[in-house]
């Protein structure tokens, strides 16, 4: 069997579907659910929803790149555009003292789902390389138009969740901010997420946003995507081998999460993987301890569950 994290359901399944009891439901609650789900919902291929991905961004994109890049103002100039994601940029540059000592100039970072290039226009600066990956070739098109003048940036086109055009062990930073949100597949989530594993070097980082609510809207598409609960991304990461290095904004539509590709060498006489896995998993029971006290004693208890390990920092 599949681990929970996988298939079509909790996280790939309307709320009003799910109907998921406990916020903290166990694997085997998980598991039932999935089951369930799975005879109410009809999946489509890989193949078929990547084609829908890709129409939809493009015609979103040709009607207006900009809006649905920074769902602002419908009327955006170039500099309000490029200036409207000083958080974002200072959530990822956060992470930085995390990443392997080497010069900015010697470092290669890859956005997924990098739209027109809004983030990779001012991370360019941090690096000697950035690349960027979009489903939508009119997005691909109008980036490369913008960023033009930046001689170390490249865009390419995504093939499903495969990053195939890239080598093993070739990237120090994957970032990704309001993509995922809007996959309407689990596993072309966990498939990048794979994917960002094998092209990072040892001791590499991967920043990502993720939807960690249930939808308000009782429907997938290509804008309302799946929701993936932080305990979900805990049992993943641990199956495929990632250190987490810090959760934050669980059951929020910005869950940002800061992972890990294990540098065996450099993490040696660190704190292992099992004493990650040990914290992640104590914290997760802490927090079904304090719910079944009562949802009011869990609010109260929430900072003592956070610290217990889902704001780890191992290094």
């Amino acid at each position: 069997m599949d681990p929970f994290w996988r298939g079509a359901g909790f996280g790939g399944i309307p709320a009003a579907v799910m109907n998921v009891s406990s916020p903290f439901a166990g694997a085997e609650q998980c598991e039932n659910v999935l089951r369930r789900a799975a005879r109410k919902v009809v999946r489509l291929g890989e193949s078929e929803i990547v084609k829908r991905m890709r129409r939809d961004w493009d015609a979103r994109a040709l009607e207006n790149a900009k809006y649905y890049v920074n769902c602002q103002r419908w009327e955006q100039g170039d500099d309000e555009f490029n200036d409207s994601a000083p958080d974002i940029l200072a959530r990822v540059r956060r992470d930085y003292p995390l990443l392997p000592p080497v010069a900015a100039k010697e470092r290669r970072f890859l956005e997924l789902g990098c739209g027109i290039g809004r983030l990779m226009l001012s991370l360019a600066g941090d690096c000697g390389e950035i690349h960027g990956v979009d489903v939508s070739p009119e997005m691909i098109r109008l980036g490369k138009e913008r960023l033009a003048a930046v001689t170390h940036a490249r865009f390419h086109l995504s093939h499903g969740s495969t990053l195939s055009q890239f080598e093993d062990a070739s990237f120090d930073l994957v970032y990704s901010f309001a993509v995922f949100q809007h996959i309407p597949d689990r596993d072309l989530v966990f498939g990048y997420l794979d994917e960002s594993f094998r092209i990072l070097k040892p001791g590499g980082l991967i920043v990502a946003q993720l939807n960690g609510a249930p939808p308000a809207e009782d429907r997938l598409d290509t804008w309302v995507g799946v929701w993936l609960p932080e305990e979900t991304l805990f049992s993943y990461a641990i199956d495929r081998g990632w250190r987490v290095l810090s959760s934050e904004g669980a059951r929020t539509q910005y869950l940002w999460l800061t992972m890990k590709k294990p540098d065996i060498r450099a993490d040696r006489n660190s704190i292992g993987p099992d004493v990650t896995v040990k914290a992640i998993l104590g914290a997760q029971r802490e927090r079904e301890r304090l719910y079944h006290r009562g949802w009011a004693g869990w609010l109260r208890g929430d900072s003592r569950a956070r610290l217990a390990g889902r704001f780890l920092q191992l290094d």
